[in-house]
Order: C-alpha cells, then sequence, then structure tokens
C-alpha cells in the first residue's frame, strides 16, 4: 500500500472507529481512547506503507548493449560507429546510482566508451525519469575541470533506449555521440 492510500485508509477506518458505526468499535469507544486509537491506526498503516517504499527497494541493476556513432572535433578529428556494453545501478532511492562501461568496439575509438577510463563505477543522476544522467569522470561543472581534462555528460532515456552524449574539455565542445541503447537484463 502506497503511503498516501495508508493515510487515506486510516482516516476512513479511525472515522468509523470514532463514529462507532461497526459493533466491534462500539465496544470501548470513550472519546478519550478514540484519539489513541486512531494514531494506532495511522502509525501502524504507514509503517506497513513505508515497508514497501522505496526506503525499501534494492539497488537496481540493468545491462545495456549501446549502438552509436561519435564524432570528436578536439584534440584530433575523428569520427567512429560502433558497440559496448554498459551497466547502470540505480541505488535504493532510485535518484542516483552508478555505471560502468564495457566491450567497447575496437574500431570505436571516437565513443566515449573507449575514451574515459572510469570502468569500474561512473556517477549516475535521475534528472527527470526516465532519463539517467551519465557523468564521466563524476559530476562537475566543466571549468572546474583541469586544463585538458575531458567531461562527458551523457543521457540515456531509458523509455526509447536513446543515448546522447557531449564531451567538453577546456569549455569547448570536443565530442557528440548519439545512438540507441538495448535492455538486455533487468
Amino acid at each position: 500500500m502506497k503511503l498516501r492510500a495508508a493515510r487515506a485508509h486510516a482516516r476512513r477506518n479511525s472515522a468509523a472507529y470514532c463514529a462507532g458505526s461497526s459493533p466491534s468499535s462500539r465496544r470501548n469507544t470513550p472519546s478519550g481512547n478514540c484519539t489513541l486509537r486512531t494514531a494506532a491506526v495511522v502509525l501502524s498503516l504507514v509503517v506497513a506503507a513505508s515497508a514497501n517504499s522505496a526506503l525499501a527497494r534494492t539497488p537496481q541493476v540493468t545491462t545495456w548493449t549501446c549502438q552509436t556513432q561519435s564524432v570528436v572535433v578536439a584534440p584530433e578529428a575523428a569520427s567512429s560507429k560502433g558497440a559496448f556494453r554498459m551497466t547502470t545501478t540505480l541505488s535504493d532511492t532510485l535518484d542516483s546510482g552508478s555505471f560502468s562501461i564495457a566491450d567497447p568496439d575496437a574500431s570505436h575509438t571516437a565513443s566515449f566508451a573507449a575514451r574515459h577510463l572510469c570502468r569500474a563505477s561512473c556517477e549516475l543522476l535521475v534528472a527527470k525519469y526516465p532519463a539517467l544522467e551519465l557523468w564521466l569522470p563524476s559530476k562537475q561543472a566543466p571549468t572546474a575541470m583541469p586544463t585538458g581534462q575531458p567531461l562527458t555528460v551523457a543521457v540515456l532515456d531509458t523509455a526509447t533506449g536513446k543515448l546522447r552524449a557531449s564531451t567538453i574539455i577546456d569549455n569547448a565542445i570536443a565530442a557528440l555521440e548519439q545512438g540507441t541503447c538495448e535492455r538486455l537484463a533487468p
């Protein structure tokens, strides 16, 4: 039961209890006891709803295979097409998580998947569901990056599988990438 539904259910039940509309509630209904019983009903339903809420969820792990094409303009111009595998892990609160990249095609040298060293665990944020923001090497402002170091921000729309990525070096666009990702495992 969701929290909002649990509260509404508790209000209905406590109102019926306090009004004495059921035979079981008519037995012991002095007005002082009604408030205490109402609080107990609300508390038990809120606890039950919380057990089923996002706080009790386990991380969601999804594996994707992505086909992309990319163009690099700096430091040297290049373009390539190819595939790579990516695993996303959403935290139990579903607002952040991590992702890792594996097996980029050897010929897909212009891809952010081949150019970045962040393979074990990179930062992921849920911007506006179902879009996931993927940050390489981590979420920070482009102006905060050391000179010459790339910052890549990719957005994966989990509903459509569309992936778009931009890489910035020294506050200028250095590469663009787009493609589609297919969900392999839930």
